[in-house]
């Protein structure tokens, strides 16, 4: 077949056609594609012609193709591989897809009159509303498809399929909105997945369903019966696992040993379902409702007592009165529920102090205690806060959706575990009031910051992949961005006028001056691995001059993964290197292990630094190539003395009473402390677990200026004095 490009299209014959492709292709660079022929027939079967069929120009019968209203009357596709093509409203008029693979096609609102489906395979495609456009069953019995009984994943939305056969098919999955089922054959019929959404009000009923192979297996996972009339239907013993019953009918509806995690049962206390249903299901006898959504059911009085509601989801659901002693409330949804303060307290999970996932927004939890709780992913918007107690609470990833309009204030904030140990990450402050709010150092990646940031303190604080331009942001401009990070971040900022030392979304830095803004921190970006939105590691470039002096420090906060940070320089800006070089891991590394690893720090191509660092770390550093490469190597590493909190290079009676003296104290208040929260119970552990270790050499390293470590030998640095401690 010869291939021509779009320009060709009203050529008379092969050579012009292919002369003027190659000069559509000289001039454009247009990119060559084949048409779409119709077939004849010579006597010996139907070959491709060589007339286009009417909207074949410029396409060709290939996987994922955009065939979107084409006219394909008598369209040649014996064979064609057009898995994944999207022709919906086009003619298949007379088309031939003999041995054609459809596979997840979608031919939806198409004209198949007099076309051809002989050993085409169909599986996943979409056909939709093509019953009234000439499909007919002996089309889709003539398929590949059908002939090996397997249909799965087709959607059959719209159609009219009146006593059409579908006996021992594979129907798992498929989709059948408001489609005409009146006598359809399903016996022996695999449905597991399958959407028969108000099918009972086209045509489906009882006997159909109990003829299928999967109600006779006792596996109907993930079937969809929403909206459907179920009265006096029999679901005994059946696996529900994932099953959706939104809006049905369930009037006498028999539950009894029927397996429902997961199972969607949104609002259907108006229509027939009962507590007794309910308790009769083998997963409520096994104490597990895991998963189940009861949304919008009055529930009231409902015993949920030791119930394991891990992911259960009773949003707007009425819980008077009902009994959730005992229960588990992991990643359950309580929004809107009116839960009292006796309820919650009286779960299991909150007993055990642990309430990650759970959504307890629009609920009244004025004067709760929450204090020391895991509340990792909690949510909490539109719930009332006044006087909530969230001291030393972990709240990374909680959503606080308008928190400060319903009593939530920064000192709120302030005492939580989360914001003492500097990692609010994941936490979102959509449509809050933060204006003058201290975020300063703060670890926000990925945080929903669309808030009013008016005088907001954002400085060195790590923004990557943060959100700033959802409703609700106002004043991003009145906001303090100096030295933070924003790499990755969603904002419509200048960043030129945001911040000194602010690294941008694009990881550009309008000008280095820590003349006077004398700190900046610079940590890994290893991109954000959102499947809807990914970004790749970001290094940093920096623009328009780079200054410091005696009194600034960098400091570079080195991890266990590929360093992504490396900080680049515009061509010929003028680099003035002076102050402090900090080289410091974080918490979580193992630094033994990082030993020999070299670390490319600055890329100093096209500019000419003046100047050099005082470079403090506590552990050994070959420093030869700082100026040169801009790479520094690991050589040596020694772990902290942990629990030596009064520095002497021993564990003994006299740090326990450095200890004592500094209970409650904010988190790095103690030096060789390895934990992240307030001084208390941690750091006595980690005493008590260290206590009679010594320091293999109190001897003090003594700092010299880098210039002297140009050229020469591993080096070893000083170490770093605490200048900050964090709040």
């Amino acid at each position: 077949m010869l291939l021509y490009s779009r320009d060709a299209l009203d050529s008379r014959d092969a050579l012009g056609r292919l002369s003027k492709a190659l000069v559509g292709v000289l001039l454009t660079a247009a990119p060559l594609r084949a048409h779409i022929y119709q077939w004849e027939d010579t006597g010996d079967g139907r070959v491709q012609s060589t007339t286009l069929t009417p909207g074949g120009g410029g396409v060709d019968a290939v996987p994922g193709e955009y065939l979107y209203r084409r006219d394909l009357t008598k369209a040649y596709l014996i064979g064609a591989d057009l898995t994944g093509a999207y022709a919906y409203q086009a003619n298949f008029t007379d088309a031939d897809f003999t041995n054609a693979n459809l596979t997840s096609a979608t031919l939806s609102w198409t004209t198949l009159t007099g076309a051809t489906f002989t050993d085409a395979v169909v599986r996943g495609a979409g056909l939709n509303n093509i019953t009234s456009r000439g499909f007919g069953a002996a089309q889709l019995y003539s398929t590949a498809s059908y002939q090996a009984g397997d249909l799965s994943g087709i959607l059959f939305d719209g159609n009219n399929l009146t006593g059409w056969d579908f006996s021992s098919q594979d129907l798992s999955r498929t989709r059948y909105y408001g489609t005409i089922l009146a006598g359809v054959d399903f016996t022996g019929a695999t449905i597991t997945g399958a959407i028969l959404q108000d099918a009972t009000s086209n045509g489906f009923t009882v006997a159909q369903f109990y003829s299928t192979a999967s109600y006779q297996n006792l596996n109907l996972r993930e079937v969809w019966l929403n909206y459907s009339d179920l009265t006096g239907w029999n679901f005994a013993g059946q696996d529900l696992t994932g099953a959706s019953l939104q809006i049905a009918t369930l009037l006498d509806a028999d539950f009894t040993g029927a397996i429902i995690d997961n199972a969607s049962f949104y609002s259907v206390t108006n229509s027939g379902f009962t507590a007794a249903q309910l308790y009769s299901t083998a997963s409520y006898q096994a104490g597990g409702l895991r998963g189940v959504n009861l949304e919008f059911n009055d529930m009231s009085g409902w015993n949920f007592a030791g119930i394991d509601l891990t992911g259960a989801n009773f949003n707007g659901a009425d819980l008077a009165g009902s009994d959730l002693t005992g229960a588990i409330i992991n990643d359950a949804s309580l929004g809107d529920t009116a839960l009292s303060e006796t309820q919650l307290y009286s779960t299991a999970s909150y007993q055990a102090g642990d309430l990650s996932g759970t959504n307890l927004g629009e609920n009244y939890l004025s004067d709760v205690s929450f204090a020391g709780f895991n509340l990792e992913r909690a949510g909490f918007g539109g719930a009332n806060l006044e006087g909530t107690d969230f001291t030393g609470a972990n709240i990374r990833g909680a959503n606080f959706y308008a928190a400060t309009f319903n009593g939530f204030t920064p000192q709120q904030l302030y005492s939580t575990a989360s914001y003492q140990e500097g990692d609010l990450s994941g936490v979102s402050f959509l449509i809050n009031d933060l204006a003058g709010w201290d975020f300063e150092e703060q670890n926000l990646q990925h945080a929903e910051l669309s808030a009013d940031l008016t005088g907001t303190n954002l400085r060195h604080a790590y923004l990557v992949n943060a959100v700033f331009d959802s409703s609700g942001i106002t004043n991003i401009g009145l906001a303090i961005f100096h030295g933070a990070d924003a790499r990755g971040a969603r904002m419509y900022l200048d960043d030129t006028s945001a911040g000194v030392n602010l690294i941008g979304p694009q990881g550009v830095v309008h000008g280095i001056d820590l003349t006077t803004e004398e700190l900046w921190i610079v940590r890994d970006y290893d991109g954000d691995s959102d499947m809807y939105n990914p970004i790749a590691p970001i290094a940093i470039h920096v623009e328009d001059g780079f200054s410091t002096n005696d009194d600034s420090t960098i400091e570079v906060r080195l991890e266990a993964d590929a360093w992504d940070s490396t900080i680049s320089f515009e061509p010929g800006i003028a680099v003035t290197l002076d102050g402090t070089l900090e080289l410091s891991f974080t918490p979580d590394v193992d630094v033994t292990g990082q030993v020999g690893r070299s670390f490319a720090l600055f890329d100093w191509t096209g500019v000419a630094p003046t100047g050099a660092f005082n470079v403090v770390s506590e552990h050994e550093w070959d420093l030869s190539s700082l100026y040169t490469t801009g790479v520094v190597t690991l050589t040596s590493a020694e772990q902290p003395l942990y629990g030596d909190y009064n520095g002497d290079g021993a564990v003994d009676a006299a740090d326990y009473t450095v200890w004592r003296d500094n209970v409650d104290a904010p988190a790095g208040s103690l030096p060789n402390d390895p934990g992240s929260g307030p001084i208390g119970a941690a750091q006595y552990e980690t005493w008590r677990d260290n206590y009679g270790r010594t320091s293999p050499s109190d001897a003090a390293v003594v700092p010299e200026p880098a210039t002297a470590f140009i050229g020469l030998a591993p080096v070893i640095c000083a170490a770093p004095s605490r200048r900050r401690q964090r709040r």
